[in-house]
């Protein structure tokens, strides 16, 4: 597909031309039997623009063929001639969260309320995680764990009644 010189230079000069001469150019490319999508890349105009300016303009087979196999891909290429592949972008995000989850996770291994904090719902199968803030963790011990029996006097071995409201 070659493109005659005297568009070529139309379309360096597209921001200076008329409207009239605008839609020439584009009516001119398409007449070269380039797509639509080929003609929005060198001149900055919308696809329904150019479908306006060109109804009347019927590709020859010869031409509609040339088109098709620009557009077909070469096996495991996209358009464009990048590989294609869907998997190894989320691969690599998914990569960079891990890499930065072990990061942020050594950092607050050193923080002890952190720490009693992820590990308290789990140790307090009775207080369940729903009753227990972080700011339950201030000032009090893990004791606040123990569940009270019936056995045992009231605040003894359960959690200080205070902190629960």
């Amino acid at each position: 597909m070659e493109i005659e010189a005297d568009i070529l230079e139309r379309v360096r000069k597209y921001e200076t031309l008329s409207r009239w001469e605008r839609q020439e150019l584009g009516r001119d490319l398409r007449r070269q039997g380039l797509s639509y999508g080929e003609i929005m890349k060198l001149i900055p105009v919308k696809k329904s623009t150019l479908a306006t300016w060109c109804r009347e303009i019927r590709l020859t087979e010869e031409q509609a063929d040339e088109v098709v196999l620009r557009r077909t891909p070469v096996p495991g290429r996209t358009l464009s001639g990048e590989p294609y592949t869907t998997h190894r972008p989320r691969k690599r995000e998914v990569e960079l969260i891990k890499k930065q989850a072990r990061l942020e996770a050594q950092h607050l291994q050193d923080d002890a309320f952190w720490t009693s904090g992820v590990r308290l719902p789990y140790d307090c199968s009775s207080a369940g995680p729903s009753r227990i803030s972080r700011r339950t963790l201030v000032g009090v011990e893990s004791s606040i764990c123990m569940p009270t029996t019936a056995n045992q006097p009231p605040g003894r071995g359960g959690p200080p009644s205070s902190i629960f409201r």
